[in-house]
């Protein structure tokens, strides 16, 4: 059996003029130290933060919110004090400088896990691939994570929907188009994308990307009117697709491609998944779909 190690790569490549003041862009992750699991809070790719143990050590006003018991946990309430907590943890780590706080490890020294309770063979790691598919292809896509949920038979607007975004994770839908070829005619794609997802083990608050938010492609004809949406909902961000065979010594780029070719946002995604009353709920993950540009070189797919 062929084995390969896919690495999608994000670089936010927008530039803001006065991010001086703005807070420290973090990621959120789930870890483990010593057999014990905990929420930590990335800065810079190489340091993580013991959110539990940080919130518990930093006496504030804050200090009385409970400690999320997990990932899913702090995503539920997020908007009721932790995101203003994280800021002010955040802020205290900075500070010091050289003199880290004893809550704070290098990533290189904790075992990552799956963000939130996902399978643990959905990080991005090795797949194996099953005999009997030729045709595997990677697709680089976003995965977005609901941080709020929606009653059954329950429509979303534009603004409920952008809320319930919580934040963003990078996503390989991996497809057998051999099977695919066979099934999409008339039912659709349905094993040939059953078989394997992987996942960065990163969430990145939708928040840090305000100032990457940019107008997306031109929609004609005219979206239906529960799918109409306000300027700037699509994100400047660029995604980089690396593959590394068993028998290769480095990463070959297969493509670089950017998230604001989307052509339906993560908010008209949204809108549409409950337009006939589906309920989601927090933790929910979605895939974007294929994220390609126009050029041979920006595809987001391609038979491996």
């Amino acid at each position: 059996m062929q084995r390969l190690v896919l690495v999608v790569a994000a670089i936010l490549i927008a530039t803001v003029g006065a991010q001086a003041q703005a807070p420290t862009p973090f990621k959120l992750g789930t870890f483990a130290r010593q057999g014990r699991p905990f929420v930590g809070v990335v800065l810079g790719g190489t340091r993580v933060i013991d959110l539990a143990v940080a919130h518990a050590a930093l006496r504030t006003p804050a200090s009385t919110l409970a400690s999320p018991t997990d990932m899913k946990d702090l995503i539920a309430r997020y908007d009721t004090g932790w995101r203003q907590r994280i800021g002010e943890i955040v802020a205290t780590v900075q500070a010091a400088g050289a003199n880290r706080p004893t809550y704070v490890f290098d990533l290189g020294a904790l075992t990552i896990q799956p963000p939130i309770m996902y399978p643990t063979t959905m990080l991005n790691v090795a797949v194996v691939l099953p005999p009997g598919r030729v045709q595997v292809d990677w697709e680089c896509e976003m995965g977005v994570v609901i941080g709020q949920r929606s009653l059954m038979g329950e429509m979303l607007t534009e603004a409920q929907a952008a809320r319930m975004i919580f934040g963003f994770t990078l996503l390989n839908d991996w497809s057998a188009r051999d099977i695919q070829a066979w099934e999409y005619v008339p039912l659709g794609p349905f094993l040939a994308k059953a078989f394997a997802t992987t996942i960065s083990p990163w969430i990145v608050p939708a928040e840090a990307l305000e100032p990457f938010r940019v107008e997306g492609p031109q929609q004609d004809p005219a979206p239906f009117p529960y799918l109409r949406q306000g300027p700037k909902r699509n994100y400047d961000v660029t995604l980089e697709i690396l593959l590394k065979g068993k028998a290769m010594s480095d990463y070959a780029r297969l493509s670089r491609t950017n998230f604001r070719y989307m052509y339906w946002s993560s908010v008209q995604q949204l809108m549409h998944h409950a337009c006939t009353g589906c309920a989601m709920n927090v933790g929910d993950l979605l895939g974007s779909g294929t994220v390609s540009g126009d050029d041979p070189g920006e595809l987001g797919r391609a038979v491996a």
